[in-house]
């Protein structure tokens, strides 16, 4: 029995760097010039050139560009977007709206997140014994500190120092690996009667399109549920 194709799929550009076999999951595959551009894998620009089936270019309209930008910036994910990204977004949007109607997108997402931003990195340690930071509010506190520290940078000094916090050893690189981690059979399903979907690999990508109520397909075709991210953080310099 031959697999169900989905209608209309947008690609975006980590579908061609994964070599996903579009003509295997869509009818019709969508992107844009832009997605195209962002390319600089040479041997998959030379690849996209003979493709087994027909790329299909739209741009979105400016209304459905403006939703989803306003649509990520309430889920968090904004970012996280390219411009380019924020059109395949758009796009798909797009096609949902012609092929099956909008009776079942959502508006507003189901967790809104506040995106704010502070001068010191929050995990920076503050309140904790042997960790000082000196007031520029009293100007006693900071005589006090010139004279006890005539170097004037008391962020030199041994009464500041502390152990590093520890790395991130091997077995647990090893159970982040981005490109090792796998889907839970929970994570996902077969797309049977999904006429439009996007398939891309971005995780940020993916939680919008699920919380407005599109389809994201995986690079095997199958409807992803849900978006997870994973992050690896140096605890030393916070990248």
């Amino acid at each position: 029995m031959a697999p169900t194709l989905v209608a209309h799929v947008v690609a975006d550009a980590g579908a061609f760097l994964k070599k996903a076999p579009l003509q295997e999951i869509g009818s019709t595959i969508y992107t844009l010039k832009d997605v195209v551009d962002e390319i600089r894998d040479k041997p998959t620009r030379r690849s996209l050139a003979f493709l087994p089936y027909q790329l299909t270019f739209r741009e979105p309209h400016p209304e459905h560009i403006r939703h989803v930008t306003e649509f990520s910036k309430k889920t968090g994910d904004y970012p996280s977007l390219s411009a380019t990204d924020i059109k395949v977004l758009a796009l798909t949007y797009q096609l949902e709206l012609e092929h099956v109607g909008s009776k079942h997108l959502k508006k507003e997402p189901e967790v809104k997140v506040n995106v704010h931003s502070t001068q010191r990195h929050p995990e920076t340690p503050v309140n904790v014994a042997g960790f000082f930071l000196p007031s520029r509010e009293k100007s006693s506190e900071s005589v006090g500190v010139r004279q006890k520290f005539p170097d004037g940078d008391p962020f030199n000094s041994f009464q500041f120092w502390r152990p590093a916090l520890p790395t991130v050893d091997k077995e647990l690189l090893q159970l982040l690996n981005l490109d090792d981690v796998k889907m839970d059979s929970s994570d996902w399903t077969a797309p049977a009667e999904v006429t439009v979907g996007c398939l891309t690999t971005d995780f940020a990508m993916q939680n919008v399109l699920i919380q407005i109520g599109l389809h994201v397909l995986s690079v095997n075709g199958m409807l992803i549920k849900q978006a997870r991210n994973y992050i690896l953080r140096c605890h030393a310099c916070f990248k």
